[in-house]
């Protein structure tokens, strides 16, 4: 019923609308026939004879709206009932076709005397007919009693029961009770207004039958399908299918109703209102499908402050619609919005202006929703920061720090950014560089690359794009870089790995007589090792016999060897308490 009340109350407020807005092409009454006779009026002049016959015809006394018609053709007999029907007739006749301009009928007693019609007659408009065009013509005639009357012509009498079997009520205006036939609200007829009520209420009815099944139908296919998306669509489209059905059904059966033209105009103009509500439920129908379809999926992966974010999203969207829709009933029921929304205009920039960095951070906010860089319990960093996600609200995103603070990020901040996601890595870099000392000589260099180089390949925790190299000669060292990835994406387990990879590489280096470097000056003391002669020899002589059976892996191992090699190693080391 409230669809009801709402169609009524919009068609009832076309009023000042329609006092404001343009006359549609062929409107049919004028705003003054709802009030006394106009001072401008002179009694006795053509206008106040037309006014005077339409004021009476919409009180329904169409007895005194017959005195303006000539009926001096009519029996004597006939004058007083037959005239109030052709009285009514005629007015019905007026509302469907005509306009009347009451500034533009003369207000002379003795007509307009320069329209080329004789000074008797004066004309009020003409009325397309299937016969040809009918012209209203008033004539100057002598009432009897000697007093000059304006009167609709006996020509125009005559054609008026033509006129009304063309654009006439029909059966049912004929037959309604008398007292059912007044207009006194919008030039609407008592009977028509009831008419519009119950059409209302059915198509209310309908409009509610059709959008059930409408729903069972589109939840029926929707089933078919493995997206979440038209299974809401099917919900939420209830409310636009079943304004869409009453709509249709009210503009189809108010054609049956026989509105004059002014009132017609007036209920398309509301008709065009509620298609634009429509409309908006249409699109706000959709919106909130896809909010809901997302707002479940995020709840279902623990992302409540991004749900709680999309629910008050969904609000705003909703507020931004209502505006929408409230211009574009006042346009379409003829108010000049162009101020409202340069009123809007003006307000939405100060609110902007205003509150800059608080719609930052909630665009800021929506951006990371998008984007995704993040998500709450991924590690990242960001500027010169470390720490897990653990809320990403409206206005700012929360992030635990390794010392187990909390710091609380502005999303406008935390979306300008760079920000790095650990948790997202597959596999993480080993990377480190050893510094040999000067001492060390070319073979036990060379040895000691071997060695490396079937550490990383060997090992069972790391993949098989490892690299070591001689990088270059330091102020104090030779430079070896030493770089993999390694088979894991957790911290802690990374940091294991990496202490044995290091320490089997100084049991490299010790086993090959040499040893790390530091950037300092050395004293050698007797009591100094210095370089392990013994390894020393034995790392040459390993080298000496490789080459000699050109078996030298440089640059590199060949596949070959890699396959022999490759996760050779145990892992943890050997003499590791079992795990």
């Amino acid at each position: 019923m409230r669809r009801v009340v709402l169609a009524v109350a919009l068609l009832a407020g076309t009023a000042p609308a329609w006092a404001q807005g343009t006359p549609p092409a062929s409107p049919v009454w004028s705003p003054a026939a709802n009030r006394a006779p106009a001072p401008e009026a002179v009694p006795g002049s053509p206008r106040a004879a037309v006014f005077d016959f339409i004021a009476a015809a919409r009180r329904a006394d169409f007895a005194t709206a017959a005195k303006y018609l000539d009926l001096s053709r009519l029996p004597d007999a006939e004058r007083k009932e037959p005239g109030a029907v052709l009285a009514r007739h005629l007015k019905i006749v007026i509302d469907r076709n005509l306009w009347i301009d009451f500034d533009k009928i003369s207000d002379a007693p003795e007509g307009d005397l320069d329209d080329g019609l004789p000074t008797n007659a004066e004309k009020i408009g003409a009325i397309p007919a299937q016969g040809g065009t009918v012209n209203l013509i008033l004539r100057r005639e002598d009432d009897g009693t000697g007093a000059q009357v304006w009167r609709f012509s006996s020509a125009v009498v005559a054609k008026i029961p033509e006129l009304y079997d063309q654009f006439g009520y029909g059966w049912i205006g004929d037959h309604v009770p008398a007292r059912l036939q007044s207009a006194r609200f919008f030039n609407i007829e008592a009977w028509q207004w009831i008419g519009l009520i119950v059409l209302a209420i059915v198509a209310w009815i309908m409009g509610r039958l059709f959008a059930s099944g409408l729903a069972r139908l589109g939840l029926k296919l929707a089933k078919k399908t493995s997206t979440p998306i038209d299974d809401r669509l099917a919900d939420t489209m209830r409310r636009p299918a079943r304004w869409a059905a009453s709509l249709i059904i009210v503009s189809v059966g108010v054609r049956f109703l026989d509105l004059s033209v002014h009132s017609e105009s007036r209920f398309d103009r509301v008709l065009a209102a509620l298609t634009f509500i429509t409309f908006v439920l249409v699109v706000q129908a959709i919106v909130e499908a896809f909010v809901l379809t997302a707002r479940t999926r995020l709840l279902g992966e623990g992302q409540t402050s991004s749900a709680g974010v999309l629910t008050v999203m969904n609000r705003i969207a909703k507020v931004l619609l209502a505006c929408v829709a409230l211009i574009g009933v006042l346009r379409a029921l003829g108010f000049n919005v162009t101020t409202l929304l340069a009123g809007l205009g003006v307000g939405g920039i100060a609110v902007a202006l205003a509150a800059q960095k608080t719609l930052e951070n909630l665009f800021g906010g929506l951006a990371l929703m998008a984007d995704k860089p993040v998500k709450i319990g991924d590690s990242c960093n960001f500027g010169n920061k470390t720490g897990i996600v653990e809320d990403i609200g409206l206005r700012s995103t929360r992030i635990r720090t390794p010392d187990r603070t909390v710091i609380s990020v502005p999303n406008g901040e935390f979306s300008n950014a760079q920000i790095e996601n650990l948790s997202n890595r597959d596999r993480m870099r080993f990377y480190t560089k050893l510094k040999l000392r000067y001492e060390t000589t070319p073979d036990q260099l060379r040895a000691v690359l071997i060695d490396l180089r079937r550490l990383l390949v060997g090992h069972p925790k790391t993949f098989q794009d490892s690299e070591v190299r001689l990088a270059g000669f330091g102020e104090s060292a030779l430079e070896i870089e030493m770089q993999c990835t390694v088979a894991t994406a957790l911290t802690k387990e990374f940091g294991a790995i990496r202490e044995d990879l290091l320490l089997r590489a100084m049991d490299i280096l010790e086993t090959n007589g040499t040893g790390l470097a530091v950037p300092s000056q050395v004293v050698y003391l007797g009591r100094d090792r210095g370089v392990d002669a013994e390894a020393k020899g034995a790392a040459e002589e390993k080298v000496r016999a490789l080459r000699e059976q050109n078996k030298l892996p440089f640059p590199d191992f060949t596949p070959q060897e890699i396959a022999e090699i490759a996760d050779k190693l145990d892992y943890p080391a050997s003499g590791s308490s079992p795990r």
